[in-house]
């Protein structure tokens, strides 16, 4: 089978964690399916191999390239939009861009598989043109934008149209995206992302450590890391040895720094930038429980990854959030923004380590039990990319 890929974000030598669970699905694909990936013009391009597939990336250039700067950012698009608005004006050369190079390519191959809705659009345009079947994932940002945007729910409604299938990660998702394109005819498809196997062999917390709090993500608006940094600051009045790790990048991180000394939080807050994407289990496996204070979400990695590893979650309750996590069974739970109880169940988690070690047991039980992994994963789209192929032959 020959796939052609469109995404938005793809792991390069600058941005080493721009779309990763992109790059972590492609490996695992059966080694019959030859890639080609499609993607906005990166600082390397080239082959490489995985596992046995031979997987081509190719950038797209739309700009002169210091004006590059669209695509593969923290928050992707969105965000970089809302950061230097004139970039607006590049959108449509971005889209005819990624639309050329689709359609010279779309004819080579047996399907079309794109990230994200804008792609879904361009993907969805080219196979209609050349007779291509179409496949489209949607994630968080799609149904945050979606949400609050007429321009970004339109993006996904033309995927219903012009789509043979759309995948959510979540079963959230959804249902949202199926309302919105219900009309279209096209099937909703869930297929959750998985974890890979570093994090499902680490070893399970162990007594006596220092109480260390991690949050990872991009530092960006929708993510609430000054709810974190709040909660935190209350919690580690009566510990005062504890530490919060902020694990991360993006426009947020000057006025979350001065958040924390105005807190008089410097000495017990650690601020690492963005950090590899291998080095996030190691980094785990010293923690004490993992936050998350998002305002909306998609179904995210980084609390699949710490169930895995065996680290207690405490996140905010939402949608994506609660198909992973049952309140008090396989993590803690507080409303958006709540940061006292935020605090109040970092402080139940040192107080009470057998209920720490309860929860996290519980969590990684879950991810086994589910099959949650990138292998079963990349199966599952295997499988659906087939499915299309026969449905969309005469």
């Amino acid at each position: 089978m020959r796939l052609l890929v469109l995404t938005t974000s793809f792991p390069s030598t600058v941005y080493p964690h721009s779309g990763i669970f992109v790059r972590r699905l492609l490996e695992r694909l059966p080694e019959d399916i030859r890639v080609t990936i499609l993607t906005p013009a990166l600082d390397r391009t080239g082959e490489f191999s995985a596992r046995g597939n031979r997987i081509k990336i190719g950038g797209v250039c739309y700009a002169p390239r210091a004006w590059q700067t669209l695509a593969h950012g923290e928050g992707g698009i969105p965000v970089a939009l809302r950061r230097r608005p004139w970039q607006w004006v590049l959108v449509p050369i971005f889209c005819m861009a990624m639309l050329v190079q689709t359609l010279r390519l779309a004819r080579q191959v047996d399907l079309i598989h794109a990230h994200w809705s804008m792609c879904g659009v361009i993907a969805g345009l080219a196979g209609r043109l050349t007779g291509t079947p179409v496949v489209t994932t949607l994630r968080g940002e799609d149904v945050t934008q979606a949400d609050i945007s007429v321009l970004f729910r339109k993006a996904v409604r033309w995927c219903g149209l012009l789509n043979d299938r759309i995948v959510t990660v979540g079963q959230a998702m959804a249902e949202k995206v199926d309302r919105w394109v219900s009309t279209r005819g096209v099937q909703v498809a869930v297929i959750p992302n998985g974890v890979g196997a570093a994090f499902e062999t680490m070893a399970p917390m162990t007594k006596g450590r220092r109480f260390m709090v991690a949050t990872i993500g991009n530092l960006i608006d929708r993510k609430r890391v000054d709810s974190v940094v709040g909660a935190f600051a209350l919690f580690s009045v009566n510990a005062p040895s504890a530490k919060l790790v902020v694990v991360g990048d993006g426009p947020r991180r000057g006025a979350l720094e001065a958040m924390v000394r105005n807190l008089g939080q410097s000495g017990r807050v650690i601020f690492t930038g963005a950090i590899p994407p291998d080095a996030v289990p190691e980094l785990l496996s010293r923690c004490s429980a993992l936050v998350l204070a998002s305002r909306s979400e998609g179904r995210p990695n980084v609390v699949l990854e710490a169930m895995a590893a065996g680290v207690p979650v405490v996140a905010s309750d939402i949608d994506g959030v609660r198909e992973m996590i049952v309140h008090g069974e396989r993590g803690l739970l507080f409303p958006v923004g709540d940061e006292r109880q935020s605090a109040d169940h970092l402080r139940r988690l040192m107080d009470e380590p057998d209920l720490a070690r309860r929860l996290a047991a519980n969590a990684r039980q879950w991810v086994v039990d589910q099959g949650l992994t990138w292998e079963n994963a990349a199966q599952c789209y295997a499988e659906l990319y087939r499915e299309v192929i026969r449905r969309h032959q005469p």
